[in-house]
């Protein structure tokens, strides 16, 4: 049986108060790999992080200062997956960042939007073209061992929590994890909904409604 283990820390919860909320990240990386300890300690076989929007850039920030802690060398090797849903984080940054983590946790899967209107008014604010969550495609995340998920086609609203949000990708969603999960445990593509294009290292599957439910019943 699996635990849900929820980690927050302060937010202004306001467009006004992002660089606020960005700081705060720094401060919350210690109390987030403390937590990952704890539960790593209470006996957990399995930890997989799935983290939103400024929550990936501290869950990535995270990893890059337990990786290179030896003392969090039991917890990593717990560590079976990472999901980033809408990640606010610049792209050069995320580059960064994985290449002080060495090799990624697999599967490493980021859902993405190019409806995403939150993250373009991030990526304007920071003076960016885009942020991690509203890529064009893969191939800016070529050199990286990670999986795209772009639902783009089901972004309604401000399209920055479309796994949340959207009432049709969320039972696909479910349908797929049912049926045996979007990955398989070594990284390789599983069931699919929707176009899959590959890039060098990274794999990006393009979500469309009607491909998806296609894809539940064949």
């Amino acid at each position: 049986d699996s635990v849900l283990v929820h980690y927050s820390w302060p937010s202004r919860g306001h467009p006004l108060g992002y660089a606020y909320d960005r700081d705060s990240v720094l401060f919350a990386r210690d109390g987030l790999q403390d937590l990952l300890e704890q539960v790593s300690a209470a006996g957990a076989d399995h930890i997989t992080i799935a983290a939103h929007s400024l929550g990936s850039l501290l869950t990535v920030e995270t990893l890059r200062q337990m990786a290179s802690s030896r003392s969090s060398s039991a917890v990593w090797r717990k560590i079976s997956g990472v999901i980033l849903f809408s990640p606010d984080i610049d792209v050069d940054v995320f580059h960064e960042q994985a290449a002080a983590i060495g090799e990624l946790p697999q599967p490493f899967v980021i859902f993405t939007s190019k409806r995403d209107k939150a993250l373009a008014l991030s990526a304007r604010l920071t003076g960016e073209r885009e942020r991690l969550g509203n890529i064009d495609g893969a191939d800016e995340v070529a050199d990286l061992a990670v999986t795209v998920m772009d639902t783009t086609a089901f972004s309604t609203g401000a399209g920055h929590f479309d796994a949340a949000d959207s009432a049709s990708l969320l039972a696909v969603l479910g349908q797929i994890a049912t049926a045996g999960g979007v990955l398989e445990g070594d990284g390789r593509v599983g069931l699919l909904a929707g176009t899959v294009v590959t890039v060098r290292n990274a794999t990006q599957i393009i979500m469309t409604p009607v491909a998806a439910m296609s894809g539940m019943s064949n």
